[in-house]
């Protein structure tokens, strides 16, 4: 496996390289599938820059992932699929009639 024999970085998030994580993020929306080396959820910013770090420090390839909808392929890769769904804004009004949406920073 490509990151399972590497300690995973310090993260309050999930980081799982086991064989059902890395199944669930092989697909996107498109017609790729890569099986990637591990798959990371951090909890907020601060995980997410640790990962960054770590990912530096191991020349581990990062691949963004956020719904998982890109018909490209960018959602898929064979590196360390970052889950970033959890850091997405928090949706907390829709106003039909303006066709508006108010957010605010998640506080995941």
């Amino acid at each position: 496996s490509y990151v399972s024999p590497m300690k995973p970085p310090s993260m309050r998030g999930i980081f799982r390289s086991d064989p059902r994580a890395r199944a669930c993020y092989s697909e996107g929306a498109g017609i790729y599938r890569i099986v990637p080396g591990a798959v990371a959820v951090p909890a907020d910013v601060a995980d997410l820059q640790a990962l960054v770090q770590w990912a530096a420090q191991g020349g581990h390839a990062l691949v963004p992932r956020g719904a998982g909808s890109a018909m490209g392929g960018g959602n898929v890769g064979a590196g360390v699929v970052v889950d970033l769904t959890a850091l997405a804004p928090a949706v907390l009004e829709i106003d039909a009639a303006t066709r508006t949406a108010s957010s605010k920073e998640s506080s995941a």
